[in-house]
């Protein structure tokens, strides 16, 4: 069956990067057992059947937050929106992919270190997946799919993540933010419990709850392919 390349399955591709290419957790890494919780998620989200109507971003962290609880669920989110911030063109999505390319191994070699995505906790080691397991197969089709679109086709793939972070028109330039504006329906969203910041700026956003982004942001109404 031919795998298509959409926002959802670029955010599963994010959340298979951190669980593989953790970052350093400056504030205290998750529990081991958040990592089993955050494989299990995604053998489940990544075997998704034809037809399946994707989810919008909100959902998807309403799920993440059921699977993994709402604390460590946070730290999983921020750090999956802060990578899909990092795609910040076409340009950035060839920079995502090759990244992830460098995630499937199975050769016996260490991992191959990328970017600043180098986990250094010892319950969070970086690590290579193989490409006949299920998350390294996930992986393998989505490249084979980015790398068969031609550049209208990235270029659109770009603009539709945009949307999928920001389901209402908005002028913010960061597409973390606008996830977060776009599930809230508010510029202040109060009561918010995950810290937000503007790229360029030295002030904070609100923090907001997860749960107030699951439950205001409408289903995508794409199915997968």
């Amino acid at each position: 069956m031919e795998t298509s390349v959409t926002p959802h399955r670029v955010s599963l591709c994010t959340l298979v990067a951190v669980l593989v290419r953790p970052p350093k957790w400056e504030d205290g890494a998750p529990p081991p057992s958040t990592r089993q919780q955050l494989t299990l998620y995604l053998l489940t989200e990544t075997k998704a059947p034809q037809g399946y109507l994707e989810p919008a971003l909100g959902t998807l962290l309403q799920h993440l937050q059921e699977a993994l609880g709402e604390e460590f669920a946070q730290l999983v989110a921020e750090e999956m929106l802060e990578r899909l911030e990092g795609i910040q063109s076409p340009d950035g999505l060839h920079i995502f992919f090759n990244e992830l390319r460098a995630m499937v191994g199975g050769d016996g070699m260490p991992p191959t270190e990328v970017g600043l995505h180098t986990g250094t906790h010892p319950q969070w080691e970086a690590l290579t997946l193989e490409p006949s397991s299920p998350l390294g197969l996930f992986l393998r089709r989505c490249l084979v799919a980015f790398e068969g679109l031609p550049f209208e086709g990235t270029c659109r793939l770009f603009s539709e993540i945009l949307a999928y972070c920001d389901p209402q028109p908005a002028d913010s330039a960061s597409p973390r933010r606008a996830a977060v504006e776009g599930a809230t329906g508010s510029e202040h969203p109060s009561q918010m419990q995950m810290q937000m910041s503007t790229p360029g700026s030295s002030s904070s956003s609100p923090a907001m709850s997860m749960a107030s982004m699951a439950s205001a942001t409408p289903e995508s109404g794409r199915r997968m392919g």
